[in-house]
């Protein structure tokens, strides 16, 4: 198979998969909501949004597993092919993080609402619209999460196969390094910035501690900890496993060097 073809079936492939996706999240919204008593007047489903999900589903989600068939059938004629080729793991790489960065922001929204009815802190800062009550946001969060979950885990799933059935090549090598330095930065940012913001929670809580403002910064803080500590521990550890058992070339990447020096240099500068 050419080169064109394999970039033409994994692009059409990701553009298929994403709006089939956000049409079963955004289809799954509208008939939660109404079915629980949590849906607001002002967004209450309408029979051309619903129809209009259930026919993205109905058109993207056959387009998507025809040119996904067409796109792994070297994979499957001739093990040694398609597995290595960059263009398959550059996709799974990138609809892996499709797929987790919206997953995190759905996971910190849901948890600022979990937190802000548990304390009975009223939303100054709603996490979709200004329309949208927590309780809702519960349901539409947990949405997300439950089906960017399970892509998420499809495709690591992929990615793990193909590397057992294959030693990866150096760039394909490459984009996993970097897809684990990314995301193990992206995870230490927010922890950093979550337990700042709790430090200075506490000088604030000496004053006024039932203060809106005072309130929100420990319901927005704890959020962020709860979803980038995870994060941060999940992929550094992973890291950390790759350089015991990559061999040299772990030992000696770049990446990882310039991971950890521009964690020093930030940390010295801030």
């Amino acid at each position: 198979m050419s080169s064109f073809r394999r970039w033409y079936f994994y692009v059409v492939s990701a553009i298929s998969l994403q709006a089939v996706t956000w049409a079963v999240i955004a289809l799954l919204r509208n008939l939660l909501a109404p079915a629980l008593n949590l849906a607001d007047p002002d967004l209450s489903p309408e029979a051309e949004r619903i129809a209009f999900q259930i026919s993205v589903i109905i058109i993207g989600l056959p387009m998507f597993l025809l040119h996904w068939h067409w796109a792994g059938r070297p994979a499957a004629e001739d093990s040694a092919g398609d597995q290595e080729l960059p263009e398959r793991a550059l996709y799974l790489y990138y609809m892996a993080g499709a797929f987790l960065i919206p997953l995190l922001s759905n996971a910190n929204g849901f948890f600022q609402s979990l937190l802000r009815l548990a304390s009975g802190t009223p939303a100054i800062r709603p996490f979709f619209s200004e329309t949208l009550p927590d309780r809702t946001n519960l349901v539409y969060t947990a949405v997300a999460i439950f089906v960017l979950a399970l892509m998420l885990l499809y495709h690591a799933r992929l990615l793990r196969q193909d590397r057992r059935v294959r030693p990866p090549s150096a760039l394909t090598a490459t984009f996993h390094r970097l897809f684990i330095y990314l995301f193990s930065a992206a995870g230490l940012v927010m922890t950093s910035i979550a337990a700042a913001n709790l430090l200075q929670w506490l000088q604030f809580a000496t004053g006024d501690p039932s203060g809106p403002a005072v309130s929100r910064l420990l319901i927005d803080s704890s959020a962020a900890a709860l979803v980038g500590l995870p994060l941060w521990l999940t992929f550094w550890r992973h890291a950390q496993q790759l350089f015991r058992t990559g061999g040299t070339a772990e030992q000696e990447s770049i990446l990882r060097k310039v991971y950890l020096y521009l964690t020093i240099f930030l940390a010295v500068l801030a």
